[in-house]
């Protein structure tokens, strides 16, 4: 009786182990290809609402508000990140220092969640936290139960797509002359 006592105990705490295990374990879900998601971009207080776009592996950033920065859009295919404003372009290389910006950064965190190379994944109770590095910044990706990006932090920059986000700050004017230089 006690040979059958001993075994069923430990075939019972191994299907225990291992339940636990798999419990714990979670897919990233695939995040290439095209689409789409609107959110607020918040940095040192300052906010602005943008939509991103990923077609073709193009980004499109397009800020909708506050009017300090409406109608300004970014593109980067990878290799030149365009700046437009009222008709007004400038575009930069790779090589340039003024390559990196919030909307690269923010994009290059979904890209880089999408290789599923060096990205760790937590999955909560409605939630599923992605952690990895884009560039030289650690970001995490969070995703709602039905793997719909809710929010990426990354360098101090951070977008909030939950549908809920704070209230709009009033941004100071933007020195859009900066970025054509």
């Amino acid at each position: 009786m006690s040979k059958r006592m001993i075994i069923t105990t430990a075939v019972l705490s191994c299907l225990l182990c291992t339940s636990c295990t798999a419990a714990e374990k979670a897919e990233i879900p695939d995040l290439k290809g095209d689409m789409s998601i609107s959110g607020r971009v918040a940095c040192d207080g300052v906010t602005a609402q943008a939509e991103f776009t990923r077609s073709a592996g193009v980004w499109t950033v397009c800020f909708t508000s506050p009017d300090s920065v409406k109608g300004l859009t970014v593109t980067d295919d990878g290799n030149t990140v365009r700046y437009s404003l009222d008709g007004i372009e400038y575009e930069y290389g790779s090589s340039s220092p003024q390559f990196a910006s919030a909307a690269e950064l923010l994009t290059q965190c979904i890209d880089s969640a999408g290789t599923a190379e060096n990205v760790t994944a937590r999955k909560g109770a409605d939630r599923l936290t992605l952690s990895g590095t884009a560039g030289d910044s650690s970001y995490t990706l969070t995703l709602d139960g039905n793997g719909e990006i809710t929010g990426i932090s990354v360098g101090g920059y951070t977008l909030d797509c939950s549908g809920n986000p704070a209230p709009e700050t009033s941004a100071p004017a933007v020195d859009v002359g900066k970025y054509l230089k």
